[in-house]
């Protein structure tokens, strides 16, 4: 349903900006170099997505940000979550569950010293997601809303999934949703 990006991807001062129009919406994903409040540089991309209600009628809005999670040589990157640990297959945190960061590791074994990526979901002005759901990217690449974990399947190919659920726009209306991801 998306149509060619419109106007054409822009960069300036270190910002990527594109656009996206849908039927009655138009979406604007901006990228920029971040401050990462975990280690104190500029290592983390702040990833904004807004969208706009082009029509003259309320409508409903969600949004869901995927990211294949290959860290170094790893595409069967395992993760840690606060308060959850190390794991390696399937999981969704919803609500209150939803964690203030979490990480992907490109050493099977979680070692400390290995090279590390990390999604921050709240501080800042990150928009705490309502869903978080760890996959095997090939199963949920394909289900843009509606993925269910499978308990206890081995995420493989890695991917971590952000979903913020709709909201009603009004005519014009915009609301823009905001995660970081960067190095841990």
């Amino acid at each position: 349903l998306l149509r060619a990006a419109s106007p054409p991807p822009t960069s300036e001062n270190g910002t990527l900006r594109m656009g996206w129009q849908l039927p009655g919406l138009d979406v604007t994903q901006t990228l920029a170099p971040a401050q990462n409040p975990y280690t104190n540089r500029a290592d983390t991309v702040r990833i904004a997505l807004t969208a706009t209600n082009t029509t003259n009628e309320p409508l409903s809005a969600g949004i869901r940000i995927m990211f294949d999670t290959m860290i170094g040589n790893n595409d069967r990157a395992p993760f840690f979550v606060p308060g959850a640990g190390n794991f390696d297959t399937e999981r969704a945190f919803v609500g209150d569950q939803v964690p203030a960061y979490w990480k992907a590791f490109e050493a099977e074994d979680y070692d400390a010293a290995s090279l590390k990526g990390q999604g921050i979901l709240t501080g800042e002005d990150a928009t705490r997601p309502d869903r978080l759901v760890f996959a095997m990217w090939p199963s949920i690449k394909n289900e843009a809303w509606d993925y269910s974990p499978r308990p206890g399947m081995s995420v493989g190919d890695s991917a971590v999934a952000m979903y913020w659920e709709p909201v009603e726009l009004a005519p014009g209306a915009s609301v823009t949703w905001v995660t970081y991801y960067g190095l841990a």
